[in-house]
């Protein structure tokens, strides 16, 4: 048997998915007060985007080559700049109140800020080293 130590990487110690989960619960709090006739819109764009930037930071984290973990840091940034849109839509049609958006606003930013800031790092490691040369 070989005892080859492997370092396996574990997403759920990044602060950067620990803002995005919860920022995620605190879109899921405010989204029972939507109107019924934004059920399969606002309601479900929201449930999803916020949804998808913790699960893409999961993703990234588990990937093998750096390349592919920049690619979906770069997913979470998209799907964090669409709830920022969402909730202001949620805060132009008065489903929020502007201190709850502000609050949720100013999270989305900062997580917007420390996921540029992994990326930048992934990216002068990836200036650094040669390994992602045999990825395909």
């Amino acid at each position: 048997m070989n005892n080859m130590s492997v370092n396996v990487k574990d997403f759920r110690d990044l602060i950067v998915w620990q803002k995005a989960k919860s920022l995620q619960r605190k879109v899921r709090a405010i989204l029972p007060r939507f109107p019924e006739l934004e059920k399969y819109n606002l309601t479900s764009q929201l449930l999803l985007c916020s949804s998808s930037v913790g699960a893409n930071i999961a993703e990234g984290c588990g990937q093998l080559y750096k390349k592919k973990e920049i690619t979906h840091y770069n997913i979470a940034l998209g799907s964090t700049s669409e709830v920022r849109d969402g909730l202001k839509d949620a805060l132009d049609y008065n489903y929020i109140t502007p201190e709850e958006y502000s609050e949720m606003d100013s999270e989305a930013e900062e997580i917007i800020k420390m996921l540029y800031g992994l990326i930048r790092k992934l990216k002068n490691e990836l200036r650094n080293s040669k390994e992602d040369s045999d990825e395909e």
